[in-house]
């Protein structure tokens, strides 16, 4: 029986405060090598640097290049909210990144879709219809496509075509405790106005993004005392942190994050998880994948490893 759940349902009672009606238009076109800032104030955060004599071992074996085009990917983002349905986030197509209007064209019902968690793979769906919800069920682009399938769906799963191995190399889980991050990331939040921070580390991954024969960490840590999703308490915060060797040093790049030292009301604040990390495209690189949820809205970031600092290069951002 054929089956379609919208992608998004819900209303839009705070969308003038948080975003203009183009806030929701996915990113398809490579933008300047960022500085890294924060997410929604876009404030510069400082690169830390760690002692490179006190971290844990890393080591990672260096597989052969992937320069070929292995042609056309198309990549679909889940959520929390439906079972049965993903959302087109975009493609990649002869060395270009598309947007979904452009990766809408190219979808086939024919093509079998292979689903992923972070950590495990999923038994592959079949497409069943792939439309343009209508604007009354929320405000995301207009070009935002949804796709039923043929089979129940993890959440927050992430969708591919094709068939090149997306692990080329180890994702390894670390432990939220390890002393060392632990220790990082309060002094991370020390250095930007949090005096007596609560570390609260969800996932720590360990893995060899761009494949440079170095392992890279990716460190998900949050924050939040108050629970309606409205306001914000004097140290919460939300943030994905990159460690990453460059030019013989291990430093820190935030990612996407926003650090809170001070309470405020209406805010409505996001929160930051990895939603994936493989390679979409097939070019032996895995990408980060990005789950961004708040008080009626949500969305996915794709970001790739470029000349050692992270670019992001979709993006897909809807509320009610």
């Amino acid at each position: 029986m054929k089956t379609t759940i919208r992608y998004f349902q819900f209303f839009l009672p705070i969308y003038i405060l948080l975003f203009s009606s183009t806030a929701c238009l996915p990113i398809a076109s490579p933008t300047p090598r960022p500085t890294f800032v924060s997410f929604f104030d876009q404030t510069p955060t400082a690169v830390v640097s760690f002692t490179p004599t006190s971290q844990p071992a890393m080591t990672a074996t260096v597989l052969p290049s992937m320069t070929a085009d292995p042609g056309l990917s198309l990549i679909y983002a889940g959520n929390h909210y439906a079972s049965t349905s993903l959302a087109l986030l975009g493609g990649y197509q002869n060395g270009n990144w598309l947007h979904p209007e452009q990766a809408a064209a190219l979808v086939d019902h024919s093509q079998t879709v292979r689903i992923f968690t972070l950590g495990s793979a999923g038994n592959p769906v079949n497409i069943l219809d792939i439309h343009e919800p209508a604007r009354s069920s929320g405000h995301c682009s207009p070009i935002t496509y949804d796709l039923s399938t043929t089979g129940e769906l993890p959440v927050h799963a992430v969708g591919l075509t094709g068939d090149w191995p997306a692990w080329p190399r180890e994702v390894e889980l670390l432990s939220p405790e390890t002393d060392f991050y632990q220790h990082e990331l309060r002094s991370y939040l020390i250095a930007r106005g949090i005096n007596t921070p609560v570390v609260q580390i969800n996932r720590i991954l360990r893995m060899d993004l761009d494949n440079d024969g170095t392992d890279e960490v990716l460190v998900e840590a949050a924050r939040f005392i108050e629970t309606s999703g409205h306001d914000v308490t004097a140290g919460d915060y939300t943030l994905i942190l990159m460690r990453k060797i460059v030019g013989g040093e291990v430093v820190t790049q935030q990612l996407v994050g926003d650090i809170y030292p001070q309470e405020a009301t209406n805010t409505f604040p996001a929160t930051y998880s990895i939603q994936g990390v493989l390679d979409v495209n097939g070019n032996g690189q895995m990408e980060i994948l990005i789950y961004q949820q708040r008080w009626e809205g949500n969305g996915t970031i794709l970001m790739q490893i470029t000349d050692d600092q992270a670019e992001e290069m979709l993006r897909l951002e809807c509320m009610l």
